[in-house]
């Protein structure tokens, strides 16, 4: 897998990638940032098993593959000089090159990742009346 972004669209995308990180795991591969290449398109995720999070952003690249990511990655983005970021991983390895920087992260098997249930569609609505509505929010809103 081999990848050309610019950093600072990943950086927006990883800003909000990083909210669907958990704390501390004890199931290692959801501790980590999901990244998947197919076609022209780069998809980035995070669950923490109650809620993930999705992006896709558009790339140049065509190419398949996908591997999990350290949650350190983030942090190696924000730190990288130029204003285009290589990503290739081969081998549950990646290597991150920017400007003169060059990073080497050990990565995790993308097969033990949580994904999302294609299911769910954000266009999915339900339906209740108002009064129902009302009574609901009544009855808790002594939780809050």
């Amino acid at each position: 897998m081999q990848i050309n972004l610019n950093r600072i669209e990943l950086l927006n995308r990883l800003s909000v990638i990083e909210r669907g990180l958990p704390g501390k795991s004890h199931f290692a591969p959801v501790e980590g940032i999901y990244m998947e290449q197919q076609g022209n398109n780069i998809t980035l995720m995070s669950n923490n098993l109650e809620m993930a999070v999705k992006t896709v952003i558009p790339a140049n690249n065509t190419g398949e593959g996908s591997t999990i990511l350290p949650k350190r990655f983030a942090e190696i983005v924000k730190q990288l000089p130029a204003d285009e970021v290589e990503i290739a991983v081969k081998d549950n390895r990646a290597e991150i090159k920017s400007g003169k920087a060059n990073f080497k992260l050990i990565c995790m098997d993308a097969e033990n990742f949580p994904l999302l249930d294609e299911g769910y569609h954000s266009n999915t609505f339900i339906e209740l009346e108002g009064e129902l509505l009302r009574d609901m929010i009544g009855k808790t809103t002594f939780c809050a």
